[in-house]
């Protein structure tokens, strides 16, 4: 198809062609199983980019870009495959090879080309950090490169910020999109912020004091609908429920709860730690009033 046209289908039709040429191969298609897999998976031929938007921008960060001996082993490895895309026109090969549908001696001989071809890239991007990093690596280095290419189509980058930074930079856009959300509690954002603002001006909790609920129900309103209107989000109404929530509950620390954002706490500390799958970016509310939680991005 390529050598017809000189490039991969695009429009419906050549995509229609491209398996329509697959097809005519086969003697009978629906008999022949790797014939049928090749059709449904005929789109993996002609994808518009190698790897995924949000791998391709990370390794044009000005991090990976500007990656030297100082950098972190991530962003030596990241610079390294962007050298090897600039030269080689592709990403070097993961050599994952999928199931598929083969005689044995096929499948072992075409699964030992991709593997071959990886460990060849592999030895590049190698040659390519010890030069970025200028020294020999060790083994921990090559252990990390050889993760980071295996992984390479699912590499993330994380950027946090402080809660300093977010009372001052709140993202007012954030907030309101995650109100459209099914189960909405970010609500409940306010109401924590409320919480704690009204600690800082009355020195106790709300709800502490049987007598003076009324009182506490509607200081939190007014904390809470001015924060609101401090931080630009336009639209938005603290709930008078929710505040009566916080003061009903006053200072009470419900097991349950405890143990839920516990073991969520301690999944999230193992994460940074080991530097290994998603962590929670950056804000978690859970409510287990609805059982349902979020995560925004404030």
């Amino acid at each position: 198809m390529k050598k017809s046209s000189g490039d991969v289908p695009k429009t419906f039709e050549e995509k229609d062609n491209f398996k329509k040429l697959i097809k005519g191969h086969s003697r009978y298609f629906y008999e022949e199983e790797n014939f049928r897999e090749a059709v449904n998976n005929a789109y993996l031929a002609y994808l518009d980019e190698d790897l995924p938007s949000s791998v391709t921008d990370i390794l044009n960060d000005p991090k990976s870009l500007d990656a030297n001996s100082e950098s972190d082993i991530f962003w030596k490895c990241a610079k390294a495959v962007r050298q090897f895309i600039d030269e080689s026109g592709s990403p070097p090969v993961m050599g994952i090879f999928p199931d598929m549908t083969s005689d044995t001696d096929s499948y072992i001989t075409l699964q030992r080309i991709y593997q071959n071809k990886a460990l060849s890239d592999l030895e590049v991007i190698k040659s390519k950090v010890s030069a970025i990093k200028g020294s020999d690596l060790d083994q921990s280095d090559i252990d990390y490169i050889s993760l980071f290419c295996k992984n390479l189509q699912m590499i993330e980058v994380s950027r946090f910020k402080s809660i300093e930074t977010e009372f001052k930079e709140l993202n007012a856009g954030e907030i309101m999109s995650a109100m459209y959300e099914d189960l909405p509690v970010v609500d409940w954002y306010w109401g924590i912020r409320a919480y704690d603002k009204f600690i800082e001006e009355f020195g106790r909790f709300p709800g502490s004091e049987e007598s003076k609920d009324s009182e506490d129900k509607a200081q939190l309103l007014r904390i809470a609908n001015q924060l609101i209107a401090e931080s630009g989000v336009e639209g938005v109404e603290f709930k008078p429920e929710i505040a009566g929530e916080i003061v009903r509950f006053g200072d009470c620390e419900l097991h349950s709860i405890a143990a839920i954002l516990g073991g969520i706490a301690s999944q999230e500390a193992i994460k940074l730690i080991t530097h290994q799958y998603t962590p929670i970016n950056n804000t978690y509310i859970y409510s287990a009033i609805s059982s349902s939680s979020q995560v925004i991005e404030v």
